[in-house]
Order: C-alpha cells, then sequence, then structure tokens
C-alpha cells in the first residue's frame, strides 16, 4: 500500500504541492496555508467529486464535457475558498 501511494497518489500531491509553492512563492497565489495541505484538500475534492460522476449513467459520466464541468467546479470551489470567497485563482 504504501509503495503504491509513493508512486502515484503520492507524486501528484507532490507535484500539485510544487506547483502551489511557485504561485505562493510569486504571490500569484495570497493563501499563507502550507502548499501541501492546500494540494491534498484540492486532489481529495477531485476524487471525491469524480467518483460521484461514476454514479451517473455510463454515457454520461464518461462524457469529457461533464468531466470537464465537474472539474471546472472543484476549480472555482477550491479558488474561492483559497481566497476567501474572492475572486477565482
Amino acid at each position: 500500500g504504501r509503495d503504491f501511494y509513493e508512486e502515484v497518489p503520492g507524486r501528484l500531491t507532490q507535484g500539485y504541492t510544487h506547483f502551489l509553492q511557485t504561485a505562493q512563492a510569486a504571490s500569484a497565489l495570497r493563501c499563507g496555508e502550507p502548499a501541501q495541505l492546500l494540494a491534498s484538500h484540492f486532489l481529495s475534492l477531485l476524487r471525491a467529486e469524480l467518483d460521484e460522476t461514476d454514479a451517473l449513467p455510463h454515457e454520461v459520466a464518461t462524457n469529457p464535457l461533464v468531466r470537464s464541468a465537474y472539474v471546472r467546479n472543484v476549480v472555482d470551489l477550491f479558488c474561492g475558498g483559497i481566497n476567501g470567497g474572492g475572486k477565482p485563482c
């Protein structure tokens, strides 16, 4: 289990953490929370949202437009939360 985590989700979290750290260093992201915590929350929210689409009929759940809309909702929710409900990041 641990080896799998370090190979797949762990790398994804590390990569997104690095992305957020870069954004924080450039003042493009003004949230002072640790980047690793933010990355973990975002990816958890994304996984939960995409898992929810699995309950939809196959034709709908596998439609790229539907999945894209779910991802956009997650991004908007996450950015609104870290910006205190202000303008999306």
